[in-house]
């Protein structure tokens, strides 16, 4: 199989940094601008020739927003000038990226949260898995953002996100690792037990890529193993 990875063998991890912005223009899809460039280190693939990037195909894109929304009328453009914001998801986002981007961010500025504002698009305010996850940083205030709206920022907190969507620095999935185990060892109340079961297997069998080709095998081995049969119990995802 050795073939499916010439030329991804190796790939560079830089040092992510913390950078202060003033008057950066985001995108209503989290796409940060300024001076006519998108920023750099504030989304995946942009740079580089590791591989095609996305630069151009997002900088014709988020150049016309900003101007459509600050000298036109079809589009929605509001000011943030109260206080120091800080933008922590791209245009790329999902489970995946909250844990192994978003998280990270608000971990190394949580010593700041108390004199910053979290943008906060509207559309998270029914997703499970953010607002359980904002319960760990309780310092942060919001600022929801309404659909479709793009903004004009006066201060920005922006922690650099890595360089290649796939190329993800061990020491950061330790840093989310150790902070949730001492949040959850300092407050054991978060953790509510369901059920009494040791091992438990998470099927992707519904899922679009990604998953088991043989899954009713897996099944039937796992049954051997005294798994249960997951249709029987049904766990709050």
């Amino acid at each position: 199989d050795k073939r499916y990875f010439i030329g991804k063998e190796k790939y560079r991890i830089d040092q992510l940094k913390v950078n202060r912005k003033k008057n950066v223009f985001i995108s209503h899809e989290g796409l940060v601008y300024k001076n006519l460039r998108l920023v750099s280190n504030s989304m995946f693939n942009i740079k580089g020739n590791l591989d095609s990037t996305f630069y151009f195909e997002f900088w014709k894109l988020v150049t016309e927003q900003f101007f459509v929304s600050t000298y036109g009328r079809s589009l929605k453009k509001i000011n943030l000038t109260k206080s120091e914001y800080i933008h922590i998801y791209t245009k790329w986002f999902g489970y995946f990226f909250w844990i192994t981007d978003s998280l990270p961010k608000l971990i190394k500025t949580s010593s700041e949260h108390k004199n910053i504002k979290l943008i906060y698009p509207e559309r998270w305010l029914k997703n499970r898995f953010i607002n359980e996850s904002l319960k760990m940083f309780p310092n942060i205030d919001k600022e929801v953002i309404e659909k479709d709206t793009h903004l004009q920022v006066k201060y920005l907190l922006l922690p650099e996100t890595r360089q290649w969507s796939n190329a993800i620095d061990p020491k950061e999935l330790k840093l989310i690792k150790e902070f949730v185990f001492n949040y959850i060892n300092n407050n054991p109340s978060v953790i509510k037990k369901t059920m009494d079961y040791e091992n438990i297997y998470i099927s992707r069998e519904k899922a679009k890529r990604r998953k088991i080709s043989n899954q009713k095998k897996v099944d039937e081995l796992l049954k051997k193993f005294n798994f249960k049969d997951r249709k029987s119990t049904r766990l709050n995802s």
